[in-house]
């Protein structure tokens, strides 16, 4: 079973998500929440990275708890804002018409999500923009349901203007309790309970301008190719951004990184091994990495770099560089200084 990620570019740490996430809840929860998932909260400023999405539930779900809401999630109205995704988002936004911006979230998606899908369904008066999970419903799934709607009611009244609705709307998680208070929030029609999320927009509306420019940069689809990492497509380089992922926080611990994905130790190591690689290969190769952006990137100390990624001294650290990369990290660092 394949494991559905997400990248952390929609919890960036000067999102409006996060931003909205500490005005209701405090720094204190927000830290108690990263904890509780499994989830390093540093992570909000490493929009490279992708996040297992069961823990995103949990994050959420520990969101609700505390708030004593279920519906919490509803107040994410004016926090989803795709234009604080990087160039994902801005090239979304700098399509020409809603249909063309709706066509380039279908082509994009794979840079942000793994396994769930986008699509389009079109009859004489209609559009339905249609996202499809890739996983089971989970706890806390349906408060990530609803970021996903505010983020494509958000491409869409870009188009359209702020007051816009939709002409209906479908939800995939159960009916949940004062469920009057969707349809006061997206002031539609709302059905639950069915097997994708899907909203409708009708069909001349697709022909609407953006009512002004996107602030960001001109992004290409080249561009996108170029500069955004594409979601993980199968099991090791699933757990090689589960490992990213602890590593930018904590020593990457194998039971950690099988409890993001929901599988044990043993389990963890059976599938990999199948895969023709270890966990321990997989580790040195994320940290081999890592230390190559530090060398060439940075002028922080090896022993320092050593620390970071988990390694009990230099000469240890310079021993794994070298059996990865076929290098010594100093090497590495005098061809930088020297040109």
């Amino acid at each position: 079973m394949r494991t559905s990620m997400v990248s952390a570019r929609i919890f960036g740490i000067d999102s409006g998500l996060a931003r909205h996430l500490h005005q209701v809840a405090g720094a204190e929860t927000v830290s108690a929440a990263f904890i509780d998932s499994g989830l390093p909260e540093v992570s909000v400023d490493a929009p490279d990275v992708f996040m297992p999405m069961r823990c995103l539930y949990r994050l959420f779900e520990f969101f609700a708890r505390e708030c004593g809401d279920q519906n919490f999630s509803l107040a994410f109205h004016d926090a989803v804002r795709i234009e604080d995704w990087g160039p994902w988002g801005n090239y979304i936004l700098s399509a020409k018409t809603l249909a063309e911006a709706l066509q380039r979230l279908q082509m994009v998606a794979p840079y942000q999500i793994n396994l769930d899908k986008v699509s389009l369904e079109a009859d004489s008066d209609e559009v339905l923009i249609c996202y499809e999970r890739g996983s089971h419903v989970s706890i806390g799934y349906r408060h990530y349901a609803l970021g996903v709607v505010f983020a494509i009611l958000n491409i869409c009244r870009h188009f359209l203007g702020p007051d816009w609705t939709a002409q209906r709307m479908e939800l995939d998680f159960p009916r949940p309790k004062n469920s009057a208070q969707f349809e006061d929030v997206f002031e539609c029609p709302v059905v639950f309970g069915r097997a994708r999320i899907a909203i409708g927009v009708l069909r001349e509306e697709c022909s609407q301008r953006p009512l002004q420019a996107s602030d960001g940069p001109c992004v290409t689809l080249s561009d996108i190719h170029r500069r955004m990492i594409e979601a993980p497509k199968d099991f090791v380089s699933t757990v090689r951004e589960t490992i990213r992922l602890q590593q930018l926080e904590r020593p990457v611990d194998i039971d950690a990184v099988g409890a993001c994905l929901s599988v044990g130790p043993r389990t963890l190591q059976r599938r990999l091994s199948d895969e023709g690689v270890t966990f321990r290969e997989l580790v040195s190769h994320v940290r081999a990495e890592r230390a190559t952006e530090l060398l060439r990137g940075t002028d922080v100390p090896i022993l320092e770099i050593a620390g970071e990624l988990g390694y009990s001294s230099t000469s240890h650290f310079s021993r794994a560089f070298q059996r990865t990369t076929g290098a010594r990290p100093s090497d590495l660092r005098n061809r930088v200084a020297n040109g």
